[in-house]
């Protein structure tokens, strides 16, 4: 067992095999692979055999797909202030390639989560993007959104105001 720094082997897909009966699964033999992953190690590392024989490839059809971006924001405000309109994204919708298979079921990009107590003023700040269960084969971009949160004061209050008519008849007064 060898556990090397090495986060990457590079394989040639010059001698990929189509599996029958499926065209997106494609497979490598480890036999067929050892001489030139061998060659990647150094000289007085020897690898005697592959734990398995075989190494399947999925491919598929990259696709690229405009999705609206959902924000997730818990805004709390101090006394008397309030949301003064919508919470705006720039973009409000953002371009996801990858897999078809995985971009095809994806309706929105949700925003990683932003929580604000207590606002008494607007805010403008950039936020990512909530990859949780989202495949890494992913693309988004742009990789952030800016976020505007409008905040103003509402004030409610009761005044008298005194009338003077004018120009009534003497009948009506």
């Amino acid at each position: 067992k060898f556990t090397s720094s090495a986060d990457t082997i590079i394989i040639n897909g010059d001698h990929l095999k189509e599996k029958r009966g499926d065209k997106n699964y494609s497979y490598l033999t480890t036999k067929s692979l050892l001489r030139s992953v061998v060659g990647q190690f150094r000289s007085d590392i020897h690898i005697n055999k592959f734990i398995t024989d075989t190494i399947f490839f999925k491919f598929d059809r990259k696709i690229t797909r405009i999705v609206p971006v959902k924000p997730d924001i818990d805004l709390n405000f101090e006394k008397q202030y309030l949301l003064d309109g919508k919470i705006e994204l720039i973009p409000a919708a953002v371009k996801i390639s990858g897999p078809h298979v995985i971009v095809d079921t994806i309706k929105a990009i949700r925003t990683l989560h932003l929580e604000y107590a207590n606002l008494n003023q607007s805010i403008t700040t950039t936020v990512g993007f909530l990859l949780t269960g989202i495949d890494t084969a992913l693309q988004i971009e742009p990789s952030k959104v800016l976020v505007k949160i409008p905040v103003d004061k509402f004030t409610e209050a009761s005044i008298t105001i005194p009338l003077h008519a004018e120009h009534i008849p003497d009948s009506l007064s």
